[in-house]
């Protein structure tokens, strides 16, 4: 929101909705975060009024429309070894209709079957703060897993999350488990483990050995989740090479359509 006033007012600030302003209601240049419920009717209005002193207070009125193409905002979603089980934890920010979380399981990266339903934790299926999630999975076999999120709004849309990895041995020094969308479009999702947190370069070459891309990335320790876009780049097959701090190298290869 961008205001404009002529003359020297004695004071000004914005008025009117449940949400928050940055840096704050009195500046005549503001951000105006809505509230969930503010964001489920889908309007609000907001009023900057201007007092003039002697001229008197003066009210312009601007009415938001807000379209709803977010109703729930996963902050993070994560997974590990835990003994015997593999716990997975998820946490939102905002929760708009929301009507839970399914939980998926992989063996392969690609074919996904449920193994749960958490339901939300908001009251109605809305919210505007920070909702904590977690899941104990028991019922697995082999060495590797994959798991996602279908996050299931009450009129039935879905939203799928990023993929998480959990492998028996979480001690191994760094792994590139798995390159998804494969074939990719306009961008690719990158799976790293790794023992230790680490610094990590990101290369991308082509069948030729051309290098096409190069970035630098934080890894943390577990699971790490990067996502590259693949938009610009031509069709043909490519290979993607992560380097650690200490010339530890792993890679894979992709397709771009």
């Amino acid at each position: 929101m961008a205001g404009t006033i002529s003359g020297t007012p004695v004071s000004l600030s914005w008025t009117g909705g449940n949400g928050s302003y940055s840096p704050d209601n009195t500046s005549l240049t503001a951000v105006y975060t809505p509230s969930a419920n503010e964001v489920i009717a889908g309007i609000v209005v907001l009023t900057l009024a201007a007092d003039g002193g002697a001229c008197g207070t003066v009210l312009s009125s601007v009415t938001i429309t807000i379209s709803n193409n977010t109703p729930v905002t996963l902050l993070q979603f994560t997974g590990f070894k835990n003994g015997k089980k593999n716990q997975l934890q998820w946490s939102t920010g905002t929760e708009i209709n929301n009507n839970g979380f399914e939980i998926q399981r992989s063996y392969n990266g690609v074919d996904f079957t449920k193994v749960g339903f958490i339901a939300s934790r908001a009251t109605g299926g809305n919210s505007n703060t920070t909702l904590n999630y977690q899941f104990a999975d028991q019922n697995f076999i082999g060495y590797i897993q994959y798991y996602r999120l279908v996050q299931i709004d009450n009129d039935n849309h879905s939203k799928l999350s990023n993929v998480v990895v959990i492998k028996d041995n979480n001690l191994i020094a760094l792994s590139l488990d798995g390159v998804y969308p494969n074939p990719a479009s306009a961008f690719i999702n990158v799976i790293v483990n790794t023992a230790t947190q680490q610094n990590s370069t990101i290369i991308i070459n082509d069948i030729a050995g051309k290098q096409i891309s190069k970035q630098s990335k934080v890894l943390n320790s577990g699971n790490n989740v990067i996502n590259i876009n693949t938009s610009r780049f031509a069709a043909g097959v490519y290979t993607i090479s992560v380097v650690t701090e200490n010339n530890v190298i792993v890679t894979s290869k992709f397709v771009k359509q």
